[in-house]
C-alpha cells in the first residue's frame, strides 16, 4: 500500500519437492535452451546452472534435458542472461522480476510430458517461471514469454489426473503484479493461458484453485492472454460464442479436493488481511460456478513482509468456534 509489490508461496509438495535455494548466475544467451524434466530431488544436477548445481559425490551428473527451445528474439535484449535466486521454482532475479512460487490448481485437461507414453509438451511451471527469470525484466513480459512458451511446446502438471492439471502463478516487478493460469489445451499438445492484473493497493490469494473469472482480452491494462482459449472452448463446447468467457467456469475443474478445501483458504486469508469486510466461511455453490469471495480486496492495514509470513503460518487456530 505504500507502492510496493510482494509475492509469496507455500511449497509443500508432498515431500518430493527440493526445498533448496540455489544461486544461478548470469550466461552467455545460447543458440538452444534446454528444457529439464519435473524430477523432484535433487531438481538439477549438471553445469548449465552455475557452481551450486555442480555433481557431486552425493549428486553425480548429470540431469538430461527432455527437449532444447529457442526463445524469440524480442525476448532476448542481452546477449547475457539474467542471474537469479532458483529453489523448487525460480523466486527472483537480478532485475527485481519475482515470481510467487506455484499453486497447483484443478483443471478441465491433462497431459504428460516428453518421454512418457503419449507425452509431447516440454515444459513444466518450474521450467517456465526459470525461463521467464532468465530473459524477462518484466513482469508482463515474462508472462508473454511463458504463455508463447507453452502454447509453442506444450505444457504438462506433475499431475496426470483433472484435480492437479492447471498451474497458477503470482508475477511481479516494482511496479505491478499479475495472477498467471495455465493448464494444457483438450489435445495435450499446447497450452490455454490468462493473466490478471491485481489492482494497486490490493492483495489477493490463489489457493489451489483457479480464481480469474470474466475475461476482456482488450482490456490489455488488467489482461494479458491469447484468444487461443476461445478456440479449444468453442471447440470442446464448453462456452457459448459471442458470450464473456468465464476463465474458471470454464477451464477450472472447481475445487482442488472436497468441497472447502480451496474456498476455506481463501476465506482464512482475506479474513485476515482485511477482518471488516467479516467474510463467512460457509457457502453452498460450487466456486467454479460461482465466487464465494471477491477476486482481490484492499487490506485494512498496510501488509509487511512479517504479515504475510503471518500469513502462512495460519492455520484456523481459534476462529471456527468464534464464528
Amino acid at each position: 500500500m505504500d507502492g510496493k509489490v510482494m509475492t509469496s508461496h507455500s511449497d509443500d509438495g508432498e515431500g518430493r519437492n527440493d526445498p533448496r535455494i540455489m544461486y544461478v548466475p548470469p550466461a552467455d544467451v545460447p543458440s538452444e535452451v534446454p528444457v529439464y524434466p519435473d524430477v523432484g530431488y535433487p531438481r538439477y544436477v549438471g553445469y548449465d546452472r552455475g557452481p551450486d548445481y555442480y555433481p557431486t559425490s552425493t549428486s553425480p551428473c548429470c540431469t538430461h534435458p527432455i527437449g532444447h527451445v529457442q526463445v524469440p528474439a524480442e525476448f532476448i535484449t542481452s546477449s547475457r542472461t539474467f542471474g537469479y535466486l532458483d529453489g523448487n521454482y525460480g523466486i527472483l532475479n537480478e532485475e527485481g522480476l519475482q515470481v510467487g512460487g506455484e499453486s497447483t490448481c484443478s483443471a478441465v485437461f491433462t497431459s504428460v510430458a516428453k518421454g512418457q507414453v503419449n507425452g509431447t509438451p516440454l515444459f513444466s511451471i518450474q521450467e517456465l517461471n526459470r525461463l521467464a527469470l532468465q530473459y524477462t525484466k518484466t513482469a508482463r513480459d515474462a508472462i508473454r514469454l511463458m504463455g508463447h512458451m507453452a502454447k509453442t511446446y506444450g505444457f504438462y502438471s506433475p499431475s496426470d489426473n483433472s484435480e492437479g492439471s492447471g498451474e497458477s502463478l503470482m508475477v511481479a516487478d516494482a511496479q505491478e503484479g499479475f495472477v498467471f493460469h495455465i493448464l494444457p489445451n483438450d489435445t495435450g499438445t499446447s497450452a490455454i493461458w490468462i493473466a490478471q492484473r491485481v489492482p494497486d493497493h490490493h492483495a489477493t490469494v490463489v489457493t489451489n484453485m483457479f480464481t480469474i473469472r470474466t475475461v476482456d482480452l482488450s482490456d490489455q491494462y488488467h489482461f494479458i492472454g491469447s484468444d487461443y482459449m476461445y478456440t479449444v472452448a468453442k471447440r470442446q463446447h464448453i462456452w457459448v460464442p459471442n458470450t464473456h468467457l468465464d476463465f474458471t467456469k470454464v477451464f477450472s475443474n472447481s475445487e482442488y479436493a472436497p468441497k472447502f478445501y480451496s474456498g476455506r483458504h481463501m476465506w482464512g486469508l482475506f479474513r485476515n488481511m482485511a477482518p471488516s469486510h467479516s467474510f463467512q466461511p460457509n457457502y453452498i455453490q460450487d466456486l467454479r460456478l460461482k465466487p464465494a469471495y471477491p477476486w482481490s480486496v484492499a487490506p485494512d492495514k498496510k501488509l509487511t513482509v512479517q504479515d504475510i509470513m503471518s500469513l502462512h503460518r495460519y492455520h484456523y487456530q481459534n476462529i471456527i468456534a468464534k464464528e
